[in-house]
């Protein structure tokens, strides 16, 4: 169901839910590509950062159910059209033969994604606190500050990846 934005008659608790059933689609979308996104890493560490976060991702799931039986709704997804189309994007990176060109795509991919959820937590968190949903609010913020120490690891490897990923494009030009 794509949300109708120009509906007059929405409300802030109406503009949370929907986002909260966007970030649950967000959570079991990555939950089935970043095995995938695993199996295609080289680097030893995105490779282990891209598996660990599986886990994580599945707990930030079950977070949101928790937080949707909070406010009394029931825990349905609504598709994020932004999340799918990079994770279609890194299903593509994962086809480049070049392994260090791959895993620049695929990080760069990961820290996009990152990026997205950090706003979406963030906002959810905010819209929960304004309306005094603290249960939720909590629940959202827990899982803000994971998505803020993913991003930090991701930002704190992609430089290294990158480079290799230049000096294989140098390698070839010499």
């Amino acid at each position: 169901m794509v949300f109708n934005l120009f509906k007059k008659d929405k409300s802030l608790h109406d503009l949370l839910t929907h986002k909260m059933r966007e970030a649950l689609d967000t959570e079991r979308e990555l939950s089935k590509a970043l095995p995938r996104m695993a199996d295609a890493a080289s680097d030893p560490a995105l490779k282990k950062g891209f598996s660990s976060r599986l886990e994580q991702t599945r707990n930030q799931a079950g977070r949101l159910e928790r937080a949707f039986e909070s406010l009394g709704e029931r825990p349905n997804a609504d598709s994020d059209y932004v999340v799918r189309s990079l994770i279609d994007e890194g299903e593509e990176f994962s086809s480049i033969d070049n392994p260090a060109v791959r895993d620049a795509g695929l990080i760069s991919g990961a820290r996009h994604i990152e990026d997205h959820e950090i706003l979406m937590y963030q906002t959810m968190a905010d819209w929960a606190n304004e309306m005094g949903h603290n249960e939720a609010a909590k629940l959202f913020s827990e899982t803000l500050k994971e998505e803020q120490e993913t991003k930090k690891k991701l930002d704190h490897l992609a430089p290294d990846i990158y480079s290799e990923a230049h000096e294989v494009k140098e390698q070839k030009t010499e």
